[in-house]
């Protein structure tokens, strides 16, 4: 039999999960938007084009904007967007041009989803041993433009100079 303190016990605590799943809900789709500026400058690995020192500067420039370390963003490409996009590194005829944003949120969304999952990491990193040598390059020259901007920014103190 029911008592009227548990049933407003159980209304509450059903509310309050609601709110809850709302509020995780709600977290993960602020995260998404953080990383769709993130997945754009990514997708730019699997274009058919060659890119400059200009594009590796303003991809560097989002790269560091994001908050995201260097670690984080390659992780972002092993399990976010390489599966969405390593198709294109495989066919001679690659899109070249770019790759259209509602596309690539709504499959990015989906392998964010998916990240955590064993199998799922388990094939992208079979497909990666592959297929990474097409994108290391990009990534040697994110790195030391990023870090060169790092060390650039790190103010030198004339006191410690002065007394070595």
């Amino acid at each position: 039999m029911r008592t009227r303190n548990n049933l407003y016990k159980k209304l509450y605590s059903k509310k309050g999960q609601r709110f809850l799943t709302a509020k995780v809900r709600h977290s993960k789709q602020n995260e998404i938007d953080n990383r769709k500026i993130v997945w754009h400058a990514i997708a730019s690995f699997y274009l058919d084009t060659e890119l400059l020192e200009y594009d590796y500067e303003r991809i560097a420039a989002l790269f560091t904007q994001s908050g995201f370390s260097i670690t984080e963003l390659k992780k972002i490409d092993l399990y976010e967007v390489f599966p969405v996009l390593k198709d294109n590194l495989l066919t001679i005829s690659g899109v070249w041009n770019g790759i259209d944003e509602g596309w690539l949120n709504k499959e990015c969304t989906l392998t964010y989803y998916r990240r955590n999952n064993n199998f799922f990491r388990m094939k992208v990193r079979f497909y990666n041993r592959v297929l990474y040598t097409m994108r290391k390059e990009h990534w040697i020259n994110i790195e030391s433009i990023m870090r060169s901007k790092t060390t650039s920014q790190i103010p030198i103190n004339s006191n410690l100079i002065e007394n070595s």
